[in-house]
């Protein structure tokens, strides 16, 4: 077997490993799942486990990162693309709420057990939405920069698209109205109108007896 398919086999065991691992630990919790369940869920030894991961912890890191990993995987091919800004973020959305709705799951458990990672693993996957976030701001940046965007607060608006996707990861149900390509068409022109719209005057808010406005 020469390495780059011995490599492809040992990736395909990893995938198969994490794959099981994601739906034990969704519906369980992490810390209510042990190796021998996840082993006997997936028909092999704990011994074949360890073969691929050295702990529970290990497999939860590779599960939590996922979902910023694909994230980012949007953003670069967006920001790499030739084009308008209003193209580049048209195709970033849509890749970004495939890649969140594809990654449901993972996102759900690294929300419930972040407190469960190492110190290590915590550090790295939020420096990996830090980088996340100065991406997409930069590439709103260049759209207010071009005329194309009218965004008085880009900061807030990276956020508003991030909350975007985390809404409807939070309500999309597999197999109901909307496949995820739809969803993901919906959004995108929500974003898009969004960027484009500029600031809207809101009506002054009224005093209320007993609470503090904001």
């Amino acid at each position: 077997m020469d390495s780059d398919l011995r490599a492809a086999v040992l990736q395909l065991k990893r995938d198969h490993i994490v794959a099981a691992a994601v739906e034990i630990f969704h519906e369980q919790g992490f810390v209510h799942t042990t190796l021998d369940q996840l082993a006997m869920a997936l028909g092999v030894s704990k011994p074949f486990i360890y073969n691929h991961f050295r702990s529970k912890q290990e497999l939860l890191a590779v599960i939590c990162a996922q979902g910023i990993s694909d994230s980012n995987v949007a953003i670069d091919r967006a920001l790499a693309r030739q084009g308008t800004a209003r193209e580049r973020l048209s195709l970033f959305t849509h890749d970004f709420l495939l890649a969140v709705l594809g990654k449901r799951r993972q996102l759900a458990i690294y929300t419930r057990e972040e407190t469960c990672l190492t110190s290590g693993d915590r550090s790295a996957i939020q420096r990996q939405r830090r980088e996340f976030d100065h991406k997409l701001r930069r590439l709103l940046e260049q759209g207010v920069a071009g005329g194309e965007f009218r965004i008085p607060d880009v900061r807030v608006a990276a956020l508003a698209v991030g909350g975007v996707a985390s809404w409807a990861c939070s309500w999309y149900r597999e197999g109901g109205r909307l496949s995820p390509e739809a969803v993901a068409r919906q959004m995108t022109t929500l974003v898009l109108a969004m960027a484009a719209g500029g600031t809207v005057s809101l009506p002054p808010r009224a005093k209320t007896p007993g609470y503090l406005l904001v």
